[in-house]
Protein backbone atom coordinates (compact mmCIF):
# COMPACT_ATOMS: atom_id res chain seq x y z
CA UNK A 1 0.00 0.00 0.00
CA UNK A 2 1.21 3.50 -0.85
CA UNK A 3 0.54 6.01 1.71
CA UNK A 4 -1.59 9.84 1.69
CA UNK A 5 -2.27 11.97 4.22
CA UNK A 6 -1.70 9.08 7.01
CA UNK A 7 -3.66 6.73 5.14
CA UNK A 8 -2.82 3.60 3.36
CA UNK A 9 -3.53 3.26 -0.14
CA UNK A 10 -4.56 0.19 -1.77
CA UNK A 11 -2.27 -0.88 -4.25
CA UNK A 12 -4.51 -4.50 -5.36
CA UNK A 13 -7.30 -4.78 -6.20
CA UNK A 14 -8.11 -7.24 -3.25
CA UNK A 15 -6.78 -4.68 -0.75
CA UNK A 16 -10.04 -2.39 -2.73
CA UNK A 17 -12.70 -4.76 -2.55
CA UNK A 18 -12.08 -5.03 1.25
CA UNK A 19 -12.20 -1.14 1.86
CA UNK A 20 -15.29 -1.32 -0.60
CA UNK A 21 -17.15 -4.19 1.79
CA UNK A 22 -15.75 -2.11 5.01
CA UNK A 23 -17.84 1.03 3.86
CA UNK A 24 -20.86 -1.43 2.65
CA UNK A 25 -20.59 -3.27 5.87
CA UNK A 26 -20.54 0.52 7.87
CA UNK A 27 -23.37 2.04 5.88
CA UNK A 28 -25.82 -1.03 5.91
CA UNK A 29 -25.10 -1.14 10.10
CA UNK A 30 -25.95 2.55 10.15
CA UNK A 31 -29.20 2.59 8.07
CA UNK A 32 -31.11 4.59 5.81
CA UNK A 33 -31.03 7.80 8.38
CA UNK A 34 -27.64 8.03 8.49
CA UNK A 35 -27.22 7.79 4.54
CA UNK A 36 -28.05 10.90 2.20
CA UNK A 37 -26.19 11.04 -1.08
CA UNK A 38 -26.69 14.79 -1.12
CA UNK A 39 -23.60 15.44 0.85
CA UNK A 40 -20.61 13.98 2.16
CA UNK A 41 -21.28 14.98 5.41
CA UNK A 42 -24.84 16.46 6.79
CA UNK A 43 -26.18 17.32 10.17
CA UNK A 44 -30.29 16.41 10.46
CA UNK A 45 -32.59 15.81 13.10
CA UNK A 46 -32.24 12.38 13.00
CA UNK A 47 -27.84 12.44 13.24
CA UNK A 48 -25.23 13.12 10.92
CA UNK A 49 -26.11 11.61 7.44
CA UNK A 50 -23.14 10.55 4.94
CA UNK A 51 -22.72 9.67 1.39
CA UNK A 52 -20.36 6.93 -0.06
CA UNK A 53 -17.67 9.68 0.07
CA UNK A 54 -18.88 10.41 3.03
CA UNK A 55 -18.93 6.80 4.63
CA UNK A 56 -15.54 6.36 2.56
CA UNK A 57 -13.71 9.08 4.93
CA UNK A 58 -15.22 7.40 7.79
CA UNK A 59 -13.57 4.29 7.07
CA UNK A 60 -10.72 5.68 6.43
CA UNK A 61 -10.14 7.44 9.76
CA UNK A 62 -10.81 10.73 8.69
CA UNK A 63 -13.13 11.18 11.65
CA UNK A 64 -16.79 11.78 11.13
CA UNK A 65 -17.57 15.56 10.61
CA UNK A 66 -16.16 18.10 7.95
CA UNK A 67 -14.58 19.79 10.60
CA UNK A 68 -12.09 16.65 11.04
CA UNK A 69 -11.89 16.13 7.42
CA UNK A 70 -11.15 19.43 6.48
CA UNK A 71 -12.64 18.92 3.15
CA UNK A 72 -9.75 19.19 1.49
CA UNK A 73 -9.20 19.17 -2.44
CA UNK A 74 -7.75 15.77 -1.93
CA UNK A 75 -10.24 13.81 0.33
CA UNK A 76 -12.77 13.25 -2.81
CA UNK A 77 -10.03 11.42 -4.78
CA UNK A 78 -8.51 10.10 -2.09
CA UNK A 79 -12.01 8.06 -0.72
CA UNK A 80 -12.06 7.25 -4.83
CA UNK A 81 -8.57 5.67 -4.66
CA UNK A 82 -9.29 3.95 -1.48
CA UNK A 83 -12.02 1.84 -2.74
CA UNK A 84 -10.23 1.57 -6.06
CA UNK A 85 -13.25 3.93 -7.79
CA UNK A 86 -13.81 6.15 -10.60
CA UNK A 87 -14.71 9.26 -8.38
CA UNK A 88 -18.33 9.53 -10.43
CA UNK A 89 -19.68 6.62 -8.16
CA UNK A 90 -19.20 9.02 -5.54
CA UNK A 91 -21.72 11.21 -7.06
CA UNK A 92 -23.95 9.18 -8.63
CA UNK A 93 -27.56 10.35 -8.70
CA UNK A 94 -29.56 6.85 -8.58
CA UNK A 95 -28.35 5.83 -5.15
CA UNK A 96 -31.04 6.03 -2.63
CA UNK A 97 -30.69 3.84 0.29
CA UNK A 98 -27.10 1.97 2.05
CA UNK A 99 -28.41 -1.14 0.51
CA UNK A 100 -28.25 0.79 -3.08
CA UNK A 101 -24.53 2.06 -1.90
CA UNK A 102 -23.38 -1.66 -0.67
CA UNK A 103 -24.69 -3.16 -4.26
CA UNK A 104 -23.12 -0.31 -6.31
CA UNK A 105 -19.73 -0.90 -4.15
CA UNK A 106 -20.00 -4.73 -4.96
CA UNK A 107 -21.09 -4.14 -8.85
CA UNK A 108 -19.10 -0.89 -10.01
CA UNK A 109 -15.60 -2.04 -11.91
CA UNK A 110 -12.61 -1.58 -10.37
CA UNK A 111 -10.53 0.91 -11.21
CA UNK A 112 -6.94 -0.24 -11.79
CA UNK A 113 -3.45 1.52 -11.51
CA UNK A 114 -4.20 2.82 -7.83
CA UNK A 115 -0.43 3.56 -7.03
Amino acid sequence: MTHIKDVQMPTTREEADANRQHVAELMVAAGPNHFDMDGWCEETECGTTYCIAGWGAVAMGLGRSKLEWGLAAWTSESVARWLGLNDKLLFYDDIHTPEDAALALKQYPYRGGLT
